[in-house]
């Protein structure tokens, strides 16, 4: 009962802004030019591995890339407070769920679009990796709302309650 009413307060103190952009995904040891460059798939895609956070990933790990302008990073991107944060992801045409950790920085990204682990994008939309690119509706109690980009809520922060 504790866990569920420290999950939703930052819902009931206005705390969590929802967004809403375009989902792609990247993928381990595939370069750029190995994807077809389509109104569905998008070139500027990288791959998991060493992130703007520190953390080394894999194609099977739950994360997310931010737009450069949403991690609004600091001279050392490592101590970004986002990095570690998740983010619930919508497919609003579904209602598939899905989360995710914050691991990285996307550069080609617009402002509210994110870049996720294939895991991600699969879990997210049933048609699979064959879309490329779906808009999605997502949200985290560290990103945006009424604690400012690139700074962390500490009501809205994961808490472990037993």
């Amino acid at each position: 009962m504790k866990s569920i009413a420290l999950a939703i307060l930052p819902f009931l103190l206005g705390i969590v802004k929802a967004y809403s952009g375009d989902m792609t995904y990247y993928e381990t040891g595939k370069p750029p030019s190995t994807y077809p460059p389509s109104s569905t798939q998008h070139a500027y895609t990288y791959n998991p591995g060493l992130g703007s956070c520190g953390q080394t990933s894999q194609d099977s790990d739950p994360i997310v890339a931010l737009s450069v302008q949403m991690m609004n990073n600091p001279p050392n991107p490592n101590n970004n407070p986002l990095c570690g944060t998740q983010i619930t992801i919508t497919n609003p045409a579904t209602g598939n769920t899905a989360h995710a950790t914050i691991v990285d920085t996307c550069e080609g990204c617009a402002y509210e679009d994110i870049d996720v682990s294939p895991s991600v994008f699969e879990e997210v939309d049933p048609n699979g990796l064959a879309d490329g690119r779906i808009v999605v509706n997502w949200e985290g109690s560290a990103v945006g709302g009424k604690t400012g980009l690139g700074k962390r809520s500490r009501i809205g922060a994961s808490i472990d309650v037993e």
